[in-house]
């Protein structure tokens, strides 16, 4: 019961849990391409 608190407390943000949470895939997904864009964007940047 303690994860499912910290993810209710930390909501979305708690990516990481998803997999042990009850987040839908929908969501999962949306969230994973986001910050896979952001890192690829960040490091292309950062090394440029």
């Amino acid at each position: 019961m303690s994860a499912q608190r910290f993810y209710d407390k930390h909501g979305r943000n708690a990516i990481v849990l998803a997999g042990i949470g009850a987040m839908n895939y929908r969501a999962f997904f949306s969230f994973n391409v986001v910050g896979g864009l952001m890192w690829t964007f960040g490091l292309t940047i950062l090394g440029y």
